[in-house]
């Protein structure tokens, strides 16, 4: 039986070698159950949320399937096809439309077994609470840390975080004032604290 592969990982603090261990596991699957995985059947979308479905590797999963290329899907958990559970089905009642089955390797589900729909249904309510549940602490996360006077998310030019709040590279510093002169008057608070700043570094 012909098999495609399927891997994502979500988050830019996440490991790409986490592509590299998800192919490897349902590789190793492939091989107990006597599948075919062909090289360039291998889909894998990097530093992407399972919640999106403008994905190109699920894009070009999606095509090959249409084309009748394979016949199985592999993944190593159904969070990785998608984190919302509306989008998973859609995606799955596509695949089946096309004659794919989807295997999961650690959920340990098939969509060619009857009795899994019951299991794929409560791990993809599962997987989407879970993402509900990650966006919250995120928020929390990122409002106690701006309360706090720290950055959230990438500083603008000039700033960095420091292990004590922000502050302002001389370098930065320095450009900052050239540029800004013309704006700021003598008495400016900017125009004070900048050089100050600056002759720290």
């Amino acid at each position: 039986m012909r098999a495609a592969i399927y891997a994502r990982y979500s988050s830019e603090n996440q490991r790409p070698e986490s592509i590299d261990d998800q192919v490897s596991s349902c590789k190793k699957l492939a091989a107990q159950r006597g599948f075919t995985v062909d090289e360039s059947l291998i889909f894998p979308d990097e530093t992407t949320s399972g919640a999106r479905s403008d994905r190109k590797g699920l894009a070009a999963l999606l095509a090959a399937s249409e084309a009748k290329k394979f016949d199985v899907v592999l993944v190593d958990d159904l969070s990785r096809l998608a984190r919302d559970n509306y989008l998973m089905l859609s995606l799955m009642a596509e695949l089946h439309f096309n004659g794919v089955r989807v295997v999961s390797v650690a959920d340990g589900l098939d969509t060619g077994d009857e009795e899994a729909k019951l299991g794929i249904q409560i791990r993809g309510i599962f997987n989407e609470l879970q993402l509900s549940d990650l966006k919250k602490k995120t928020l929390r996360g990122q409002m106690g840390q701006k309360q706090r006077g720290f950055i959230v998310g990438e500083a603008t030019f000039g700033y960095r975080s420091t292990s004590v709040g922000i502050d302002i590279p001389g370098y930065a510093a320095n450009r900052m004032i050239s540029t800004s002169a013309p704006f700021f008057t003598a008495s400016s608070p900017s125009a004070r604290t900048l050089p100050v700043m600056s002759s720290e570094r």
